[in-house]
């Protein structure tokens, strides 16, 4: 039976990640194709239950403790991923791999104990990477965020590292086909924003040429 095209989003919180899913999808969906959008944390009962411990943003940081909170969560995620990916042909997923090896393994300098413990998991046909300078989305998710959940609360300095650790996970192949989306355009005038609009067109030329 044939496979869907199983797509990803990642980015940093604020990078725009949900608004570009959701246009994708009814891009996809005005194609004629069968679309699902798949969230890993709300996909099984298991992992319901793992995701309001891990977002809980009054609990204490461990390490360890939270890369197998992850792992657990995404472990049976797997098994309702594999069974869309048989019922549809595109599923789209908000954050898979890159923010698991960025948020745990690179955070909590246990970069090969998180890629040995996900060697087996699906790997995304594409991965569309929304590249922000952190300024844009701190500034960003304090207009937007009236109750920030634990990662959203991290600060300054956390977002720094996390974005240089994106960026070296972009370049390495064990995650499939990556392609990096800039939010900003280097003009004459300087740095300028680009809209969602057109950053929703580069995406969709980008997924119909690898996909469809």
């Amino acid at each position: 039976m044939k496979r869907g095209k199983f797509i990803v989003m990642e980015g940093l919180d604020g990078s725009g990640k949900t608004s570009q899913l959701n246009l994708l999808a009814a891009k996809l969906q005005d194609e004629g194709k069968k679309v699902y959008i798949f969230r890993e944390l709300s996909s099984n009962s298991v992992s319901q239950r793992i995701e309001p411990i891990i977002l809980d943003p009054k609990r204490t940081a461990n390490g360890l403790c939270d890369i197998y909170l992850w792992l657990a969560a995404k472990e049976y995620a797997q098994f309702a991923l594999k069974d869309a990916l048989q019922q549809y042909d595109y599923v789209l997923m908000d954050r898979y791999m890159l923010s698991f090896m960025a948020m745990q393994g690179y955070m909590n300098q246990k970069q090969v104990f998180c890629s040995q413990a996900t060697e087996h998991f699906i790997v995304p046909d594409l991965t569309i990477y929304l590249k922000w300078p952190t300024k844009y989305l701190e500034r960003h998710l304090k207009k937007t965020l009236k109750t920030p959940d634990y990662f959203e609360s991290r600060g300054t300095q956390y977002f720094e590292e996390l974005a240089v650790a994106f960026n070296k996970l972009t370049t390495q192949k064990r995650y499939g086909k990556i392609h990096t989306v800039c939010g900003t355009l280097q003009t004459k005038r300087g740095e300028r924003q680009r809209s969602l609009d057109q950053i929703a067109k580069e995406i969709f030329a980008v997924v119909a040429k690898n996909t469809l």
